[in-house]
């Protein structure tokens, strides 16, 4: 199980990017490029989010259930698949041992509808020429193949290419979860979202985001990634070359995904111990340094 965590505006529920931690980068990036060119995924992202209860209090529900949550687990799902992609296509590239037969590549015209049922995925990865918001982009006629384009206002085209061993399928599981089964092993990748808050670092807020505590609020997020391998494959020895990508992914996504990992790898514990130290010695210099004045200005009195 991974630990991932979102970081929001208390007021305005914008998603604040932590630097340095690559998912809630990317996740900044991809709710900014799919909010500035569907405004009514900022409604439901952001309106609605309070129940009122029967003794007149209120529960505030955002990122519990309803459409805040559906579009979270979608920017999380696009992602997972994206680092997905990324990872399967450098993989499958750069290794000698592949047989290009014995591979597909998948573009967005080849994916399945239960893939193309996520509205981001839908949205960042539709053809340039069939959105608005490109149409006044001057180079967007670049010669060659375009992969990647950042247009105005933020907004994105994200080409969608996929490389996986033949005979793969995608599927999902009557509680929403995603299912890749290859002729080996199924990969179930499981979203959690249930509104919870997550424990930040102390001072976290004040010296990484310049931001007040109560200015912030943070939720947590879950993956649970499942590999379930099929009883044949136990008994065959030969082509796991085209399946040995499943421990580098797994280990790619930890490090880009798990909370606890980033501020490990920032080295939280050890810079906070460093500003505490630090500001210890200038307190301490500016109290010397008034000592000294007040004890000079009684000497010319005297």
């Amino acid at each position: 199980m991974m630990e991932g965590a979102v970081v929001v505006d208390r007021k305005n529920k914008d998603i604040i990017p932590l630097y340095r931690y690559e998912f809630s980068e990317r996740l900044k990036e991809t709710f900014s490029a799919a909010t500035a060119e569907n405004r009514a995924l900022m409604r439901a992202w952001s309106e609605n989010t309070q129940d009122a209860n029967q003794d007149n209090t209120v529960t505030d529900r955002f990122l519990n259930k309803g459409p805040s949550k559906r579009l979270l687990n979608e920017m999380v799902e696009y992602f997972v698949i994206k680092k997905l992609s990324l990872h399967l296509n450098s993989y499958f590239i750069n290794n000698e041992l592949i047989n290009s037969s014995e591979i597909t590549s998948l573009e967005r015209k080849d994916i399945p509808s239960v893939l193309l049922d996520n509205r981001i995925l839908d949205l960042l990865s539709r053809p340039m020429e069939d959105r608005d918001v490109f149409a006044d982009q001057n180079d967007r006629n670049t010669p060659g193949k375009v992969v990647f384009y950042y247009g105005k206002n933020g907004v994105i085209f994200d080409h969608f290419e996929i490389t996986l061993p033949k005979k793969t399928r995608f599927s999902r599981g009557a509680d929403n979860t995603l299912i890749i089964k290859t002729p080996r092993f199924s990969l179930v990748i499981d979203i959690i979202i249930t509104g919870m808050n997550k424990s930040l670092p102390r001072d976290f807020e004040k010296h990484y985001l310049k931001r007040s505590f109560l200015e912030t609020q943070s939720y947590k997020v879950r993956l649970k990634i499942n590999t379930e391998f099929s009883l044949a494959s136990l008994f065959t020895g030969r082509g796991w070359e085209y399946y040995k990508w499943i421990d580098s992914f797994i280990e790619a996504l930890y490090e880009s995904f798990e909370f606890d990992d980033f501020i490990e790898k920032i080295d939280w514990d050890g810079a906070i111990t460093t500003k505490i130290l630090s500001d210890n010695q200038s307190r301490a210099a500016k109290s010397a340094d008034e000592t000294e004045i007040t004890i000079t200005q009684e000497s010319e009195e005297e």
